[in-house]
C-alpha cells in the first residue's frame, strides 16, 4: 500500500474550519477520488496539521489511474482560490470523523 498526504495549507492557507474535510470534498467532486482527512475534524484540537491521505494499493491500480489522479489533483490546486471551508453542523461524542455533518460556508 503507498500512501499519498497532502498537507492543506499548501493547497489554501484562508480554508478555515475543517480545512482537510474541504480538500478531500474537492477531489471527489472534481473527479470521484475518495480521501480521507487527518486532522481537524479527526482530532478535534489534538490535531497538529491538517492532511489529506490517498491510500493507494499497489496491485490494483494502473499508471492511467495514477496519472488521472495527478490530473485532479492539479485542476483542483488550479482552482484552489474558490475552495469554500466548511463548517461542522453535527458531530457524535465519539469518533466524529464517521457520522460528522458538514455544510459549506457563504
Amino acid at each position: 500500500m503507498q500512501f499519498i498526504s497532502m498537507r492543506v495549507d499548501s493547497f489554501h492557507r484562508f480554508l478555515r474550519a475543517v480545512s482537510g474535510s474541504c480538500l478531500a470534498a474537492e477531489l471527489y467532486l472534481e473527479g470521484g477520488v475518495r480521501s480521507v482527512e487527518i486532522g481537524t475534524l479527526m482530532f478535534a484540537g489534538a490535531a497538529q496539521m491538517d492532511l489529506v491521505r490517498l491510500a493507494i494499493p499497489r496491485r490494483v491500480y494502473t499508471q492511467s489511474h495514477i496519472d488521472y489522479l495527478v490530473e485532479i489533483i492539479l485542476e483542483v490546486w488550479k482552482n484552489r482560490e474558490q475552495i469554500r471551508g466548511m463548517r461542522l453542523t453535527h458531530e457524535a461524542p465519539f469518533l466524529r470523523h464517521f457520522t460528522a455533518h458538514l455544510e459549506p460556508l457563504d
